[in-house]
């Protein structure tokens, strides 16, 4: 558990030279198994590079502090929905009712884990695919990707953390759905690629279809039937990119769905890991 770290709104008042010093804190309490380097980094969060070596390469984590997170559809959002469009495709009782969750500290990756990673960490093939594109893997073969690096999948409450950055925003890239051109560089594949958008959290490859480690619960009432054999999935929007109708609703930081209705069965990952 790491104790000594501030809150998120107690970490964005600190000056850049208090934040410095609980750094240099922190870094003494972080207890990760691989080598790693903590820097303030110029993104709300701090930044942790972790190094797997040749299991998985150096990936970069963001430190997400404890904070109070807004998981799923606010009365103001379904309003800025319908500013856009007068009947959404989306099932409003899925996303409903709105819950504050209190979230602890966390690592979170940056980007979902690639092709080249997970054929390390999973055993998979995926042959054909590009090594720096993300990684579409079934249920069983995500968590043995996760597992491999002492991480776990994000919850449903975490991964809505990432993608509202502090807030409650519509979507991750904010209350309003831009042009195409604005739009675009949320949707790249190419995880390589460093002109790809980024939330204030420094998180991105956001809408590739997710896994979460949650059963999908019907909806986020506290006594919501949950599905036996179904996992939560995030985001999409790239999934269905370039869109043709209303799938930017694949870009809702609350849009949600069973495993069961993936295509194939598969979805990317991204590692978490609770601290």
């Amino acid at each position: 558990m790491l104790s000594n770290f501030p809150s998120l709104n107690e970490w964005q008042a600190l000056s850049d030279d208090a934040k410095d010093a609980v750094l240099a804190r922190v870094a003494n309490e972080l207890s990760l198994p691989q080598p790693f380097r903590l820097s303030r980094d110029d993104r709300v969060v701090p930044r942790v590079v972790v190094d797997y070596g040749e299991r998985g390469g150096r990936i970069p984590f963001r430190l997400i502090p404890a904070h109070r997170v807004p998981v799923g559809l606010s009365d103001r959002n379904l309003a800025a929905i319908h500013a856009i469009t007068y009947e959404p495709q989306i099932s409003v009782e899925e996303m409903t009712p709105l819950t504050a969750v209190d979230v602890g500290a966390f690592l979170v990756a940056e980007l979902p884990l690639s092709v080249a990673q997970a054929r390390l960490l999973a055993g998979v093939g995926l042959d054909g695919e590009r090594a720096d594109f993300p990684a579409y893997l079934d249920a069983q073969a995500a968590e043995a990707a996760v597992v491999a690096l002492g991480a776990t999948l994000p919850s449903e409450a975490q991964w809505e953390c990432v993608a509202k950055a502090g807030g409650d925003p519509l979507f991750p890239f904010g209350d309003t759905l831009p042009d195409e051109a604005a739009i675009e560089p949320w949707m790249r594949y190419d995880l390589a690629d460093p002109d790809a958008a980024r939330t204030a959290f420094g998180i991105g490859g956001l809408f590739f279809a997710e896994w979460c480690g949650d059963a999908f619960a019907v909806s986020h009432a506290p006594d919501a039937e949950r599905l036996p054999d179904g996992r939560t999935i995030k985001g999409g929007g790239a999934y269905f990119w370039p869109w043709q109708d209303e799938e930017w609703v694949w870009c809702l930081c609350s849009m949600r769905m069973p495993s069961t209705d993936l295509d194939g069965g598969v979805a990317v990952c991204r590692p978490v890991i609770p601290l």
